[in-house]
């Protein structure tokens, strides 16, 4: 995809797999898999209530704020696509494009992607 805001930033797209990184994910607990059950249900819930106040932000100044929560968060649970998706809309804010619906919805459809892996790891 040549012209893409992500070629732009030298970021080279990843084969799709997982909307999680399972192992990025057991780095980061230690391997105790109580605590990433804990970390999920915390991160999902998060990441709702970013992607809210994101949609709700009034100013671009708080839009950044809610993209960067968003996007941290993700990195650290490995959710590396949503990671991208949060990128790409920091990018095209950055070339003044704003936070268009389209990517609000690109956004929507991650975060949503993320929390149905999650509910069916998690699954009893």
């Amino acid at each position: 995809m040549v012209g893409s805001p992500s070629f732009f930033h030298g970021r080279v797209p990843r084969p799709r797999q997982r909307p999680i990184d399972m192992t990025h994910l057991a780095h980061q607990t230690m391997g105790d898999w109580g605590l990433e059950c804990e970390v999920l249900r915390i991160y999902d819930e998060r990441q709702h209530s970013y992607l809210a106040r994101l949609r709700a932000a009034p100013t671009e100044g708080e839009q950044r704020l809610n993209l960067s929560s968003l996007k941290g968060a993700a990195m650290g649970i490995g959710a590396f696509d949503l990671v991208e998706l949060a990128l790409d809309a920091e990018i095209d804010m950055d070339l003044g494009l704003g936070l268009t619906p389209e990517r609000l919805d690109d956004l929507a459809f991650g975060v949503e992607e993320v929390t149905v892996f999650i509910a069916r790891l998690l699954a009893p």
